[in-house]
C-alpha cells in the first residue's frame, strides 16, 4: 500500500532528476515501485525492456519499458514530450500482450496518462500529474 510521505519523496526526486527517458526510466519506475510500498521490482515482478512481438511500428518487435505480466503496461517518454504522440505505440504493445494488462500508461516523468482500453481506446481514463501523486493515490 502506498504511503503518503514516500510518494511526496518520490514527486520531489522526479522533479529533480533529469527526466531522460533513456538514463532515468528504470529508476523512475523502481523508485515509484517502492513508494508505492512494494520492496522492488523484483517483487512486483517488473519486466522491464519487455519483449513485444510486432510491436514495433513496422510491424517487428517492440520492447516496453516495463510490463507486470497481466497487470500494467509502462512506457516512459522523456520530459517535455506530449504524450498524446506515443498512445499509438501503447495501444500497439496492449493490443499484442497476451494477456493483456488491465492498464496501459505513458508517463513523461512529470505527468501519467492511465488508459484502460477496455473502457477507452482513444483517451486516458485518467491523467495525473507527479507532483500530485501523493494527493490522487487512491
Amino acid at each position: 500500500m502506498a504511503d503518503r510521505q514516500a510518494l511526496h519523496e518520490f514527486a520531489r526526486w522526479v522533479a529533480g532528476c533529469s527526466g531522460n527517458e533513456k538514463q532515468e526510466a528504470s529508476t523512475f519506475i523502481e523508485k515509484l515501485l517502492k513508494s508505492w510500498g512494494w520492496e522492488d521490482s523484483t517483487e512486483a515482478q517488473v519486466l522491464f525492456e519487455a519483449r513485444v512481438t510486432k510491436g514495433g511500428a513496422g510491424g517487428g518487435i517492440g520492447y516496453a519499458d516495463a510490463l507486470i505480466v497481466g497487470k500494467v503496461l509502462i512506457e516512459m517518454k522523456s520530459r517535455g514530450e506530449y504524450l498524446g504522440d506515443h498512445s499509438g505505440q501503447l495501444q500497439r504493445y496492449w493490443f499484442n500482450l497476451t494477456p493483456k494488462p488491465k492498464y496501459a500508461v505513458l508517463c513523461n516523468f512529470d505527468e501519467f496518462w492511465i488508459y484502460d482500453f477496455n473502457q477507452l481506446v482513444d483517451e486516458p481514463v485518467d491523467a495525473l500529474l507527479t507532483e500530485k501523486i501523493a494527493d490522487r493515490w487512491p
